[in-house]
């Protein structure tokens, strides 16, 4: 992933929603992902 920052890191603006979110419909080619637990445990996307 490549992305252009326009500032520095703001660690109180960091936010993700989970990966593996139903509503996102994202079929994933994987059965079992590495994920971070920073990940694993963001919210879905509902809850956001």
């Amino acid at each position: 992933m490549l992305y252009k920052c326009t500032d520095v890191y703001s660690p109180e603006h960091d936010a993700g929603v989970r990966w593996n979110d139903p509503a996102l419909g994202i079929k994933w080619p994987v059965a079992d992902a590495l994920v971070s637990d920073k990940d694993r445990i963001a919210p879905l996307f509902k809850d956001m």
